[in-house]
């Protein structure tokens, strides 16, 4: 597709778009939502229900899959694909220990979020061994964590509901308090 045409569709889809129409900003509780993937997906019903806004995520399915830099050298198809093959894996064993709490914390600040919601896959060795470091680091920096601990194709989502309601309810009455 040609750079113009595509780039017209792009703004026309952009205009077409009025994603806070139905919401006000003081309804929406902004949150980062974090792990390695929210299963099963009514987790984001729970949010949505419970007027949470995600303004960013650091899950392997999502912004950490779609986030690189690409150079701005050759066609770039070309640097599409250097770049997703330059890419390193995410490794929670091999990366730097606190880089997961920096990115965690860079992306509260400069989205303005309230909290973390961090998504936690039940026996997962790798987020067994860091989260008890993250969730230290993060209340260290003020920062307020939700760990929803869950289990691919789970049923019982009654306790995670009533959880995640009870995390937004605290922020919200903090928010109201400073």
């Amino acid at each position: 597709m040609d750079k113009k045409e595509h780039n017209m569709l792009l703004k026309e889809l952009i205009d077409s778009i009025d994603i806070e129409k139905d919401k006000k900003e003081d309804d929406y509780v902004p949150i980062v939502v974090a792990g390695i993937v929210v299963e099963p997906n009514e987790i984001f019903d729970f949010m949505d229900n419970g007027k949470i806004n995600v303004v960013s995520d650091d899950l392997c399915t999502g912004s950490r899959y779609i986030e690189v830099e690409t150079k701005k050298e050759g066609t770039p198809i070309e640097a599409i694909a250097d770049a997703y093959l330059k890419k390193g894996p995410f490794s929670p064993i091999h990366d730097e220990g606190n880089k997961m709490f920096y990115n965690l914390k860079n992306r509260v600040e400069k989205y303005g979020a309230k909290g973390i919601i961090y998504v936690h896959i039940k026996y997962c060795e790798s987020q067994d061994y860091d989260f008890p470091d993250l969730r230290r680091n993060l209340k260290a920096q003020g920062i307020k964590v939700l760990e929803v601990e869950t289990e691919y194709q789970t049923t019982h989502m009654g306790q995670t509901k009533t959880r995640i309601q009870a995390f937004v309810e605290a922020l919200s009455e903090e928010a109201r308090n400073e």
